[in-house]
């Protein structure tokens, strides 16, 4: 157990360096261009979703129990609207696929959210480089699963939230790809035949895609 327990904590520090490591380095590269790049442009996109870390905890009227998450992974699309130079609006899909450390068995969720999303540009040698901060909140649902069928639970439904921060680089005038590091909260109120309970997951994320600047 402890073993586990430190390797978990090797890995977040990992990927916290890794994320203050390449937000410095977009942070820096951007006095180094006068140029400013065109605002926040409509696009599509799609992202492989991951998650690391953080807990779960699973909540009645008998009590709470909190459980360790294995990682998170899951696919994401999402469409964006200009609305000014710095502020983009938009729809959010995603999928997740999760599992508690004590559990057999992965479990899902899914995400119909909206974002709003701020933004900066710049000219990053011959190509544009967006630095943005994104919040999507909206709805989740939870299908049932083997452990939630044996409960007799029925689908669950509830909330998400995030924060997270990231850049897309133009690698041609229509393509762009992007990373995203923050955290998101998911909470989720299913029915059964022992009583109502909720799950509530806080995560580390990562997000790594591709837009098409339409």
């Amino acid at each position: 157990m402890a073993g586990a327990a430190l390797g978990k904590d090797s890995t977040m520090r990992t990927l916290w360096l890794t994320s203050a490591l390449l937000l410095s380095a977009f942070a820096l590269a951007a006095p180094a261009s006068a140029q400013k790049a065109q605002g926040p442009q409509q696009q599509v996109a799609g992202s492989l979703v991951l998650g690391f870390g953080g807990e779960a905890e699973i909540s009645s009227d008998a009590g709470s129990a909190s459980f360790d998450l294995d990682p998170t992974v899951g696919v994401g699309l999402r469409y964006q609207l200009p609305v000014s130079d710095l502020l983009s609006v938009g729809g959010l899909f995603e999928f997740r696929s999760f599992e508690e450390d004590q559990s057999t068995d992965r479990q899902s969720v899914l995400d119909l959210d909206l974002f709003l999303k701020a933004s900066y540009g710049i000219v990053l040698g011959s190509r544009d480089l967006e630095l943005y901060g994104l919040v999507p909140v909206g709805l989740s649902i939870g299908p049932t699963d083997d452990d939630l069928d044996a409960l007799g639970a029925s689908t669950g439904f509830g909330f998400n939230l995030g924060l997270l921060a990231g850049a897309q680089l133009l690698v041609t005038e229509n393509v762009g790809l992007f990373v995203e590091m923050g955290w998101r909260r998911h909470q989720v109120f299913y029915d059964s035949r022992f009583g109502d309970f909720d799950v509530t997951a806080n995560q580390f994320a990562m997000n790594l895609g591709a837009a098409y600047v339409l």
